[in-house]
């Protein structure tokens, strides 16, 4: 059970002991709130499954779009359209990867472990 008065009791949720304000070491914060963690998941989630239920055809785009919007688009418009939303999950996935690559590559570098 999770304790929401963890810092009266000397112990933390865990059950492992507080840190004091007396105390050397400063209580470890958690790397990202749950809100963050949601984004990053969407941020994956969204791109993923548009590029897995993807149509194929411009014109499956423009009945789509009417579905959705209750808006007609030539299949023209269609066209660009699928080209340019395919486009930006490709982006959105490029740039989701590159950032969790620099984030685990800055993480396994620790400041001074850089020997010469």
């Amino acid at each position: 059970m999770i304790s929401f008065h963890a810092e009266s009791r000397g112990t933390c949720c865990c059950g492992a002991a507080a840190a004091s304000s007396d105390s050397p070491a400063p209580r470890r914060q958690p790397n990202a709130s749950i809100g963050r963690r949601a984004m990053e998941l969407a941020g994956w989630l969204i791109p993923g499954t548009l590029l897995a239920f993807f149509p194929k055809c411009p014109l499956c785009v423009a009945g789509y779009v009417a579905l959705a919007a209750g808006l007609g688009v030539s299949l023209t418009a269609a066209t660009y359209l699928r080209w340019i939303l395919f486009a930006l999950c490709i982006c959105s996935l490029a740039f989701m990867s590159s950032r969790l690559i620099f984030r685990r590559l800055r993480s396994s570098i620790a400041p001074g472990s850089a020997g010469g």
